[in-house]
């Protein structure tokens, strides 16, 4: 009897690292192929993206190409400025290949440090992307 009990206690631990690694390799799979701070979107392609903006561009957009999706889930577009969070929106993902973004509107005095993190539907961060706003040259 007690052979048994250990025997099942054996098959129970490896079927639950089994499922662990399974569901690790399945969250390991959704990356981000690409991503971009543009000033447009068009065709649901980013547009004069750069790492540096003037004030003289009041909004921005993060475009994500995103990969490895079975069925569909979201991700988490997180701004932030000087590292505080100033927007946080969530955008479903419903295909293997999904190019998807989000906006910020800016006023002038928003200068400086930017980032935008990408988070999947577990919160777990996927990449990020920095860039800086600067005073019109005028």
């Amino acid at each position: 009897m007690k052979h048994h009990f250990s025997l099942a206690w054996l098959l129970l631990l490896i079927l639950g690292c089994a499922i662990n690694l399974l569901a690790q390799e399945e969250a390991a799979t959704v990356a981000v192929e690409r991503i971009a701070i543009a000033k447009a979107i068009v065709d649901r392609e980013p547009v004069e993206s750069g790492d540096s903006f003037s004030t003289e561009t009041a909004t921005l957009f993060c475009f994500t190409h995103i990969t490895g999706v079975e069925g569909e889930t979201t991700i988490t577009h997180r701004w932030f400025y000087n590292d505080s969070l100033t927007w946080d929106v969530k955008l479903p993902v419903r295909s293997k290949s999904w190019r998807t973004f989000s906006s910020k509107n800016f006023v002038d005095e928003w200068v400086g440090e930017w980032k935008v993190i990408i988070l999947d539907e577990a919160g777990n961060e996927l990449t990020q992307k920095s860039f800086m706003r600067t005073e019109d040259a005028n």
